[in-house]
């Protein structure tokens, strides 16, 4: 009973540590989005479409193309998304997508935009403040280059992404997508690898 009311005593001391962490330091300031909503809506449904209509015939799981096709289109030079748009997409897609991942359809629509800048994708959030997907915080300003290698779908350079655990952001290094079967791999920058399946661990299907 001691130990219990300890931990009880100590727990908002260490949630008020983890909450005053500083921010990250990026490499650089994050560069201004383009002026041209270029993938934005209205039309952004349509490029998502055409998208998958390439992938067909391609040994893509059918139940993740949808975000395989959306990772092709924020890869172009120039690509501009915003959040509205994304969400947009998702609910003519799947109607039910907002109800049975509640907390990932509302943070979609915290995006105000997420855009390719040399090469290299950049998540501005609306207010600021980081993302949150469960366990894992995709930080205003966050970045990464986005290649190919086989069926893997490699973000490398990653800034400002990370796991929660004990308190401890965990920063993410690269992270590889199998558009196979959905598993994703992410490397830390320090620590061991942390590995989850995109449909069972995230989604829920």
């Amino acid at each position: 009973m001691r130990l219990k009311n300890m931990v009880k005593s100590i727990l908002p001391i260490f949630m008020v540590l983890a909450s005053c962490s500083p921010a990250y330091k990026f490499t650089s300031p994050m560069p201004s989005a383009p002026p041209l909503a270029r993938g934005d809506a209205p039309d952004l449904f349509a490029k998502i479409s055409t998208e998958k209509e390439k992938l067909k015939g391609h040994p893509v799981d059918p139940e993740i193309d949808g975000l395989v096709a959306f990772i092709n289109i924020v890869k172009e030079l120039e690509s501009h998304v915003t959040g509205p748009a994304i969400t947009a997409a998702i609910d003519r897609e799947n109607a039910s997508f907002k109800v049975k991942n509640k907390n990932i359809y509302e943070n979609l629509a915290r995006i105000k935009v997420i855009f390719n800048n040399a090469g290299t994708v950049y998540v501005s959030t609306r207010d600021g403040e980081p993302l949150e997907f469960g366990d894992v915080s995709v930080e205003n300003g966050s970045r990464a280059k986005i290649s190919r290698e086989g069926n893997l779908i490699v973000f490398n350079q990653v800034e400002g992404i990370y796991g929660k655990a004990a308190f401890i952001k965990m920063y993410v290094a690269t992270i590889q997508f199998n558009e196979l079967n959905g598993d994703i791999k992410a490397i830390l920058k320090k620590g061991p690898s942390k590995s989850v399946n995109l449909k069972k661990d995230i989604l829920g299907a």
